[in-house]
């Protein structure tokens, strides 16, 4: 009953109704394996924060198909103040900064179940995500693919995964 903000918390217990929340449920599960400190809540978005820098170097490679752009690319968004400090102190932009990059990536090498897969853990990590939809269709149009049935996933897994959280 905590995650319906139609009925009271239970008194003596933090509560949480925000959505969305996969987010939170990281950060709580993190607390579960490291401890109710602050570690516990900001290692999850930690580790993402440092998955962010892998996906960037993986896209720009991909993109460029040289690996000293992408180890440039990685390189810089690593000094990036604004990125090191949102997965450090444990806020949802990382595990939406993530998944997003995640889902670009999944997306550059056709692996669509996939990409619509982390696009829904994006979306149900910060609503933000759903920003990403025009780089999708930049992509889509400047590799010149062909639609294919597979792309129908973004259309089905997302809101699934957004539901299920």
């Amino acid at each position: 009953k905590a995650w319906e903000w139609w009925n009271p918390h239970p008194p003596g217990f933090a509560y949480e109704w925000t959505h969305p929340p996969i987010a939170k449920l990281g950060m709580a599960l993190g607390m579960r394996v490291f401890g109710e400190n602050s570690f516990g809540w900001r290692i999850p978005g930690a580790i993402l924060g440092l998955g962010s820098v892998l996906l960037v170097y993986l896209i720009a490679k991909s993109v460029f198909k040289d690996e000293i752009v992408g180890l440039l690319s990685a390189a810089i968004f690593s000094l990036d103040g604004l990125a090191l400090v949102m997965s450090r102190v444990g806020m949802n932009d990382s595990y939406f900064l993530f998944f997003i990059l995640l889902s670009l990536y999944l997306f550059l090498i056709e692996k669509n179940f996939l990409s619509a897969l982390a696009f829904g853990l994006s979306l149900s990590s910060k609503w933000s995500a759903i920003w990403a939809a025009p780089i999708f269709f930049v992509i889509y149009i400047a590799h010149k693919r062909k639609l294919r049935l597979s792309h129908l996933w973004f259309l089905l897994i997302p809101p699934l995964v957004y539901l299920a959280s």
